[in-house]
C-alpha cells in the first residue's frame, strides 16, 4: 500500500499526490504504506525579502528553494511553517529578510532584503542577498545567489533562485 497523509491542499498530479500548502500548519502521516521506503518528495522555499525603502532602492532576494526525492516518513505528525515575505518599510535602512520556511528537519532560510540608498543589501546564510542602490550587494548563502553589487548609482536586483541580481537596474 501507499503512503497516507493529511494536510493542506491535496490534489492529483499524475502518480503524486500534492500537499499543497499556503500557511503554518502539520503534514500527518496517517499510514507509512507498506513499501520499504516510505519516501516522499518535497519542495520548501523561503520568504522573499522585502525591496529597499523610499525612492531608489535595491530589489528584495528570493528564497532559498530547497528540493528533493527521497525524504524517508513515519506515521507521525510533522510542522510545516510557511516563511512569510518581509513587509516593506518606508525608510532609507535596510529592511528585514523574508522568514524561513520550515518542513520537519528542511529549512529553506528567507531571502535577503534590498538595502535603500547609501545601505548595503541584506546579507543571507542559507537563500540569495538583496540588491543595494550605492551600497554593497547582500552576499548569499548555500543555496542562493548574491545580490547585484556596482556600488554605483543603480537600483540593482536581488539574487534570484538560478543567478546574481542585475548590476545595472532592472530585474533580479
Amino acid at each position: 500500500s501507499f503512503i497516507e497523509a493529511t494536510g493542506g491542499t491535496v490534489s492529483q498530479d499524475g502518480d503524486y499526490k500534492v500537499h499543497l500548502f499556503n500557511s503554518s500548519s502539520s503534514f500527518e502521516v496517517t499510514s507509512a504504506g507498506t513499501d520499504p521506503n516510505n519516501v516522499v518528495q518535497y519542495l520548501v522555499i523561503g520568504g522573499g525579502g522585502s525591496g529597499g525603502g523610499l525612492n531608489n532602492a535595491g530589489g528584495g532576494a528570493a528564497g532559498a528553494y530547497r528540493t528533493a526525492t527521497g525524504f524517508v516518513v513515519t506515521a507521525q505528525e510533522y510542522t510545516v511553517t510557511v516563511g512569510a515575505g518581509a513587509p516593506a518599510i518606508d525608510t532609507a535602512s535596510t529592511p528585514p529578510n523574508g522568514s524561513d520556511s520550515v518542513f520537519s528537519s528542511i529549512t529553506a532560510e528567507g531571502g535577503g532584503s534590498g538595502g535603500g540608498i547609501g545601505y548595503n543589501g541584506g546579507n543571507s546564510t542559507g537563500s540569495s542577498g538583496g540588491g543595494a542602490f550605492n551600497g554593497d550587494g547582500g552576499t548569499s548563502g548555500t543555496y542562493g545567489n548574491d545580490g547585484g553589487d556596482t556600488g554605483s548609482f543603480y537600483a540593482d536586483g536581488g539574487g534570484g533562485a538560478s543567478q546574481a541580481g542585475s548590476t545595472t537596474g532592472g530585474n533580479g
